[in-house]
């Protein structure tokens, strides 16, 4: 046994059927390598589901070619109607005790199944660290959850600031989830939203946890490649689903009691930013349009709320904060600006 698992012990030889859930649309150029970190696996999952949502490259016949070798394989083929309909289908053709989910154009660590399966073991969801890598290859940024075992009636006061400032609730694929919890309590994803479904999927999971565990192991590469993805364009609906995960994340705190949620403020306020980079970058706005944009952002009840609330924030959310409250439409371009050339040049 290796690394940060070792903590969890050696009992783990119950051997629980593993559902891999794969969505996949136009993925031709990424999506060999990512089924190649599947199927080369030290542990190999039981059932692996690729939902093909109607792509019009060469994508199915990659699928295809890939069942005819294995067998665990399955493919779906669908009308396109979006990732998280992908993902539904996934889970109603799913038979196994444990479920995964992965993108089609990021990489598995050639023993994510092998420790995951061990992280799980009597417990109700596994968190693994991961990277983010660049179009050439280069790690960008490293994120490690403290390795632990908490119980979810008592721990997340603890750990839910440090999980939701490091996006560890914001993603899937970096977890191993119970299909009794999810079919118990019918938990799947808005088909209406296609930015931002992950975290609502996580939220109604996590509140029929017991116990979660996670490990500091980097075993997922998400690779940021392309630039037509809905995370790296602009969307003009952006705000409306920034300013639900902020009422969603609050009312996952109250519902469980927690009261330590600064990072719920610090996320909002990056990704008030995050929405006027991207709306400048677009260039689709006139002067007078871009300061209505962002006035509108502003203006906002969360946003109001944010920057009211009594709460002890950190360095990097009060400048944030400050900048927001500031209400000057050339600072706040200014500094957006900035923000999107230093990302733009990490990315490269």
């Amino acid at each position: 046994m290796n690394g940060e698992l070792a903590f969890l012990g050696e009992d783990y030889m119950v051997r629980e059927k593993l559902s891999v859930i794969i969505p996949v649309y136009n993925s031709e150029r990424t999506l060999h390598r990512c089924l190649n970190s599947i199927v080369n696996q030290m542990d190999m999952p039981e059932e692996i589901i690729i939902v093909d949502d109607g792509s019009k490259d060469s994508s199915a016949e990659i699928c295809s070619k890939y069942a005819k070798t294995y067998p665990q394989i399955k493919v779906l083929r669908i009308q396109n109607g979006g990732v998280s309909r992908a993902r539904n289908m996934g889970l109603a053709a799913a038979t196994g005790d444990l479920i995964q989910f992965i993108d089609s154009d990021d990489e598995l660590d050639s023993e994510f199944f092998s420790k995951m399966r061990l992280l799980i073991k009597n417990r109700d969801c596994a968190i693994c660290g991961y990277i983010r890598v660049s179009r050439s290859g280069r790690i960008i940024q490293t994120f490690t959850p403290p390795p632990t075992v908490f119980s979810a009636k008592d721990g997340w006061e603890k750990y839910f600031n440090i999980l939701y400032r490091g996006y560890f609730l914001f993603n899937l694929w970096n977890k191993i989830f119970r299909r009794s919890i999810i079919e118990t309590y019918n938990i799947r994803f808005n088909e209406s939203m296609s930015l931002g479904e992950d975290l609502l999927f996580n939220l109604d999971y996590f509140r029929y946890c017991d116990q979660i565990a996670s490990c500091a192991d980097i075993l997922y590469y998400y690779n940021i490649e392309n630039p037509n993805s809905l995370t790296q364009r602009f969307l003009l609906n952006k705000p409306e689903i920034d300013r639900l995960i902020f009422s969603e994340s609050q009312k996952f705190c109250d519902d469980l009691g927690i009261l330590s949620r600064s990072s719920i403020y610090l996320i909002y306020f990056k990704s008030c930013f995050t929405s006027f980079e991207k709306m400048l970058l677009s260039k689709k706005f006139s002067r007078a349009q871009e300061k209505n944009y962002i006035n509108d952002i502003l203006t906002a009840k969360e946003t109001l709320q944010s920057l009211k609330a009594d709460i002890k924030l950190s360095k990097e959310a009060l400048l944030y904060k400050f900048l927001l409250q500031s209400g000057n439409i050339s600072l706040i371009k200014f500094s957006a600006m900035i923000r999107a050339m230093i990302k733009g040049f990490l990315l490269r």
